[in-house]
């Protein structure tokens, strides 16, 4: 009958094999090598990434745009108009941002695009925002651009990301939700 650390070694060797050791860097390594053999197969995703450096205190960073992002910023005027923002946490073991930037449509909530970091501090968020402004084609927010973004954005009362976004974005309109 197996035992309990029969399950657990499995469980180490599986989660080694495929996101490599706890060790970060070669948790980095094994993720720039995934990130490098990804672009390659997909050149049509858009993503940029800054590697975490416990050292100098750099957080990581990491922004996507995939072709479906694209096209929602191209195609879907709303776009243009409000742009929701908001993050989870607290999802796994080191504690990363996800932060999910949508639109609203008749059908739902469309993406325009996946932002991760492993803090919430103004200056993470200040850069995180750069970067993903550097992905966006210029026709992105129907046709306002990367740089003039959505006329609203809606957000929680992370203050962080309230000031993050204004100097990303200074001329939009910042609305507060209670979610």
């Amino acid at each position: 009958m197996p035992r309990r650390r029969d399950f657990n070694n499995l469980y180490t060797q599986f989660h080694r094999e495929k996101f490599g050791s706890e060790n970060l860097e070669t948790m980095f390594n094994c993720f720039e090598e995934r990130i490098s053999n990804f672009k390659a197969n997909n050149p049509d995703h858009l993503m940029t990434y800054q590697r975490f450096e416990e050292k100098d205190d750099t957080p990581f960073i990491f922004c996507l745009l995939t072709p479906l992002m694209k096209r929602v910023h191209e195609q879907v005027k709303t776009s243009a108009e409000l742009a929701f923002l908001d993050s989870s946490s607290n999802m796994e073991e080191f504690n990363l941002r996800v932060f999910l930037m949508v639109c609203h449509n008749p059908i739902g909530a469309l993406p325009l695009g996946i932002i991760i970091t492993s803090d919430e501090t103004t200056d993470t968020l200040v850069r995180a925002l750069d970067m993903f402004i550097s992905i966006l084609p210029k026709s992105s927010f129907f046709g306002r651009g990367n740089d003039a973004g959505p006329k609203i954005i809606m957000t929680d009362n992370c203050s962080e990301l309230r000031d993050a976004l204004k100097h990303a974005w200074p001329n939009a309109i910042l609305l507060f939700c209670s979610f």
